[in-house]
This record gives structure tokens, C-alpha cells and sequence, in this order.
């Protein structure tokens, strides 16, 4: 992330900005999967992501002495315009010469936390509209009004791995460039933490805390697993609010409407794309102080904290990702 500051002390540049930025990557969840589209600098506002489709396995043995003709690597590329999304705020010189909290350290945080949020709720949003789906009951969302079940989530992994989705192997780590971890092999699975008493009563469900290492996880939010699935939960994954049957006290229903729909959506490694807030053309945090006059502020007594980022997630393969759609049990 880079810095543009206006009138603003250098030793607050250096401090604010490390501490801002490693907040922000510690909440991030969908951000540190995918395949990322690294934003270099003066680019096209155009975001490309590119697959290498499998070669058929060989039907014919090799002959001696003769060389097989080649087999051309036929690759699907996506493309889609990078949007651009900006987080302002205001603050006065009244507020900057009397609050006794560093007012730029906190604004700065969320306006940043802001941007990670979009980003997570977009990339949601992209994901939870994928073509696949297995509803827990019935045969449309309409009809929903029951809880996960294991042999739903057996269903899911057993659909990706005829489908040849590969384990999730690896995720952004928390340095502010593009280096990845690795992890403990498994699909991801994300969806709200409504569903946690749900997972956790599902057969054979391991929580974190008993993994043989506890820090291998893919986000700070990671539930547990369950028949190699590795579910992370936070409220930012949101129902079909009153998507599903009639109502029922039994489950979640939003103003004694119809049942909440939750999904559950699980992937693969590159399912889908996205570009990453990391690197130094990733977004920009711009600071001006109170007290900087001009025509429309004379006095100076407004100051604005803005920052501004580019973000785009798309669908890479909608056969290497899948969602349950269920409810969720009443507490």
C-alpha cells in the first residue's frame, strides 16, 4: 500500500502505515485465496486471469523411433474491468485539537478496514452466485428448511473431486508483497458464523484447536474441518434473507418472515480470481489536515482521510466450486 500524504508530519507517515496495513491483512479471508491479479503500476484498468486446460490422457503407445506430433496447451483466459472503490472521511479542526485519541492512527484504520470488508463482501457476492448448488432439501431455495447434514457436505466434495478441483494448497501470507504460504491441503469452505453450531455437530467435525498445528489455518475465522473441508465463518458471509420455506421457530427467520438461507460455499484451488491488497500500487491512503486553507475552506477547518483501491473478483471455473444452501437452527 502506498502513502500520499498532505501536510502531515513524516514520523506520522512511517508510523501509521505499517500498523494499518497488517490490521487490515489479519481480518481477510476470501483475500488470501484465489488466483491474484498483481495491479502494477500505469496499467490498463483491464484485469486478465489465465488457466492451462489438462491434456486428455494418451490412447496410443509411442512408436520406435517416430516422434509423437505435439499437443498444443490451450489456455482460458478471463478478462474484466477493475472498479474502483473509495472510503473518505471527514474530520474538523475542533476534533483534531481536542481528542485525546491519535485521530489519524484511528481514522486511518477504518477507513481501511472499510476497504477490506468491500473487498470481502464483492468477493462473496461473486461467489455465492456461482451456477452450482445442492440445496439441503427439496429442489429450489424456496424450499430450504432444514440444517446442514454430512451427507450433503460428502455430496460437495464428492462433486469437486469428480471434477478434478484441486486441494487448496496455499494462501497469501501477511507480508504487504504477493509471497504465498503454504497449508495443509483441503477445499475452503465459507459461510456465515450463524451455521458454527450446525458444523460443529456434524459428524466428525475437528475443531482448531485440535489440529496437530493449530496455526494452520487459512484465516484467524477458521471454525474447524470436516471430511477434508476447512470452514471459515464470520457474519460478512450473509444469508438469502427469508429465502427459504415458511417460517419455523426451529430456524432463523428474519422478522418472522420465511427461513433464512445460508450458503455454504466451498472451492477448490484458483476457482476464482481477484486482485490483492498487497504490493505498492494496491491502494492508496491520503491524509489532509485541518488547518490547510482553500477557496471552499478558508479557515481550514475540514481535514479528510480518504483512501482508494481497485478490486474485481471473478468466477475462474464454476466446476471447482460449489455451495450448499440450508438453514440455520435457532439458538
Amino acid at each position: 500500500m502506498s502513502n500520499n500524504y498532505t501536510s502531515i508530519q513524516p514520523r506520522t507517515t512511517v508510523r501509521a502505515m505499517p500498523k494499518l496495513l497488517m490490521r487490515a491483512q489479519r481480518a481477510e479471508m476470501l483475500q488470501k485465496m484465489g488466483q491474484i491479479y498483481n495491479i502494477g503500476a500505469k496499467k490498463s484498468d483491464t484485469a486478465s486471469w489465465r488457466r492451462y486446460n489438462a491434456l486428455a490422457a494418451l490412447t496410443v503407445p509411442a512408436t520406435e523411433g517416430v516422434t509423437p506430433p505435439p499437443t498444443a496447451i490451450v489456455p482460458t483466459t478471463y478478462t474484466a474491468q477493475l472498479d474502483q472503490w473509495i472510503s473518505h472521511v471527514q474530520i474538523t479542526d475542533k476534533i483534531a485539537d481536542t481528542h485525546e485519541d491519535p485521530i489519524l492512527d484511528e481514522f486511518g484504520q477504518i477507513v481501511v478496514d472499510q476497504q477490506v470488508e468491500t473487498r470481502e463482501l464483492q468477493a462473496w457476492g461473486g461467489l455465492r452466485g456461482g451456477t452450482s448448488v445442492i440445496y439441503n432439501n427439496g429442489t429450489a431455495r424456496t424450499d430450504v428448511n432444514t440444517a446442514v447434514t454430512i451427507g450433503k457436505i460428502k455430496a460437495a466434495v464428492r462433486l469437486l473431486r469428480s471434477q478434478r478441483a484441486d486441494y487448496v494448497r496455499k494462501i497469501l501470507s501477511g507480508s504487504p508483497d504477493y509471497a504465498t504460504s503454504p497449508i495443509d491441503q483441503a477445499y475452503v469452505a465459507v459461510c456465515s458464523s450463524d451455521l458454527d453450531r450446525d458444523i460443529e455437530a456434524l459428524d466428525g467435525f475437528t475443531p482448531r484447536h485440535k489440529y496437530g498445528n493449530p496455526n494452520d489455518v487459512v484465516s484467524e475465522f477458521e471454525l474447524g474441518s470436516v471430511n477434508k473441508i476447512r470452514f471459515v465463518t464470520h457474519s460478512v458471509f450473509g444469508p438469502f434473507i427469508n429465502g427459504g420455506a415458511a417460517y419455523n421457530a426451529s430456524f432463523v427467520c428474519t422478522g418472522g418472515g420465511a427461513i433464512d438461507v445460508y450458503p455454504i460455499c466451498i472451492f477448490g484451488e484458483n476457482a476464482f480470481g481477484h486482485t490483492a491488497l498487497r504490493g505498492i500500487n494496491a491502494a492508496e491512503l491520503m491524509i489532509v489536515n485541518p488547518g490547510t486553507a482553500s477557496d471552499s475552506d478558508p479557515a481550514g477547518q475540514r481535514g479528510h482521510i480518504t483512501a482508494k483501491s481497485y478490486y474485481k473478483f471473478v468466477r475462474l471455473n464454476e466446476l471447482w466450486m460449489t455451495r450448499i444452501e440450508c438453514a440455520a437452527t435457532a439458538l
